[in-house]
Formats: C-alpha cells, structure tokens, sequence
C-alpha cells in the first residue's frame, strides 16, 4: 500500500474568511455595544409649579429595557397644595437631558437639582401656610393666578411673606 501525502489546497475566500472573522466579529459587536445600547436621562417639568421627575433608562436598539424614575416636588407646589389648589401638572415639558452610546456613564455626569427648594418645608413653613390658609382663603387662588400668569416677582412675594424669621429656624451643623 503507498501512501500519498498531499494537501488538498483550500479557495481563496475560504482562507482569508478564517484571518479575518474574530476581528469582524468583534468590531461588529463592539458596533451594535456602541450604537444599540444606550443610557438617557429624560427630564419632565411641570412649567407651573417647577416639579421635576427625571427617567433614568437602560435602552437596547432604542426600547426601554429599565428604568428608574424620581421625582423632585417644589416649594411652590408644596404651597400650593397647602393652600388647597394643588398642581395638575398640565403644562409638562420633557427633554432628553443627556445619552451616553455604549451605556458609558460621564464621571461629571448631568447633574440636577434633587432636593426641594426649602430643605425644612415641613417643620418651619407648612404651619405657617396652613394658618394663613385658614385666615386668607383666597390666597390659594391668587397665588395660581401668578402661576398661571407666570409672573416670578409675585410669587417671589408670597414666598417673602411665608418666609421665617432666622432666629425662628433651627441651625444645624454636621459634627
């Protein structure tokens, strides 16, 4: 019996397809890393009363796969909900605040206000709102008219009357 040693030559395209598929490959994922995957954060405020709720969203190929969601209540709507005319949040803009491609988080990040304007709203002025609720029962109607007219300066001026004394509020130091 002889042997016959020889190597059946392989096609051309054969041969350059197994040097090249791992890299292909990888860049081909990387892309679809790259371009399918993304994080957002969209940000919805109610125009009238300032409250904000931001989406923090996981996407693959644009669909949301998860998301939390928070949400930032305003002195002025704390106001107003004690005066008895609590916000519909009619007039919600929303915006897509930022998307990092490939879920790559920024170290400066988007950084928002996540804390209410008055840090003591329920200890200092919701018992004087709530008083003056009860002496003035127009107040909460004349304050949604400054809303609704978007007039700052009037607002402002509620604000300054409900305002505390300094020597009435409690500071508190972090030791």
């Amino acid at each position: 019996m002889v042997e016959v040693d020889f190597e059946i030559e392989q096609p051309w395209g054969r041969r350059v397809w197994r040097a090249v598929k791992w890299p292909v490959t990888g860049f081909l994922l990387l892309l679809f890393w790259w371009y399918g995957i993304t994080w957002t954060m969209v940000v919805e405020r109610c125009e009238a009363c300032c409250r904000e709720t931001v989406a923090y969203q996981y996407r693959v190929l644009n669909i949301p796969v998860s998301q939390t969601t928070s949400e930032t209540p305003s002195s002025l709507e704390f106001i107003l909900r004690d005066l008895g005319r609590p916000c519909t949040h009619m007039n919600k803009d929303s915006i897509l605040w930022c998307r990092h491609r490939g879920a790559i988080w920024c170290p400066t990040g988007c950084h928002l206000r996540l804390t209410a304007d008055i840090p003591d709203y329920d200890g200092v002025w919701r018992p004087r709102i709530l008083e003056y609720a009860k002496e003035h029962p127009e107040a909460a109607s004349e304050l949604w008219g400054f809303v609704n007219r978007k007039d700052r300066e009037s607002i402002r001026a509620v604000f300054d009357r409900f305002r505390p004394d300094p020597a009435q509020v409690e500071v508190t130091s972090d030791e």
